[in-house]
């Protein structure tokens, strides 16, 4: 009995754990596909790629070829979408699970949209993905408490600061990969389980250190209400 493996790496110097994984099919032929990105409509081609492959449609070699098309094919999605869904998610976020009002969501959903700013710009600048969830997060905790100092401090519409600053950094939370570190871990592989395990309980740190430090340096005599 021999197997055939069909594997794709791509190097980046922006690799980001949090935002890939590798999804491993497998069969009693031990056929594998094992690809290295985190895209539902991608993963979707990926395993009518895996099942054309086991029943023989195609051969390995064309496979392969479909794998680097797959892996190279643009986003479904433009900017423009990503920021408007950036926006939405997080104007919703901190109304629904944090306790805001509207004028909190409007904050959150701006500065979802300056994250999604920073995503999008940071493979200009090679290694800055290690401190990406503390880059994002200081800049949420600054541009918030400026809001909230300087524009909304003597109104009555006081900002309330857990609202908008985990309304504004949720898409930086490592539930996903935290998630997805605990089904590695069930399925056997420990060692890219533990180290996604850890990987994510850095990231969170990141995260609150960061929306500590960008608070603080700002917030003076902030109004911030308990939500």
């Amino acid at each position: 009995n021999t197997g055939r493996v069909l594997i794709s790496f791509q190097e980046d110097l922006n690799f980001d754990p949090s935002k890939t994984a590798f999804y491993t099919f497998s069969t009693s032929s031990d056929d594998l596909v094992v690809a290295s990105f985190m895209d539902l409509v991608k993963l979707s081609a990926l395993e009518q790629l895996y099942f054309d492959l086991m029943s023989e449609k195609i051969d390995f070699f064309d496979a392969s070829e479909q794998l680097y098309t797959i892996e190279n094919a643009p986003g479904l999605y433009n900017n423009e979408m990503k920021f408007v869904s950036r926006f939405v998610i997080s104007a919703t976020c901190s109304i629904m699970f944090y306790g805001g009002n509207w004028i909190d969501g409007m904050v959150s959903g701006i500065l979802g949209m300056l994250t999604c700013i920073m995503d999008n710009e940071s493979d200009k600048f090679p290694g800055i993905t290690h401190i990406l969830s503390f880059v994002n997060s200081f800049i949420v905790g600054v541009v918030g408490t400026i809001f909230d100092r300087y524009i909304f401090h003597d109104t009555q519409f006081g900002l309330c600061a857990k609202a908008f600053l985990l309304g504004g950094s949720v898409f930086s939370f490592p539930g996903l990969m935290i998630t997805m570190s605990f089904l590695e871990l069930y399925s056997g592989q420990t060692t890219y389980g533990a180290t996604k395990l850890i990987h994510g309980v850095c990231q969170a740190s990141q995260i609150g250190f960061g929306l500590a430090l960008g608070y603080l340096l700002v917030a003076g005599e902030a109004k911030t209400p308990i939500s």
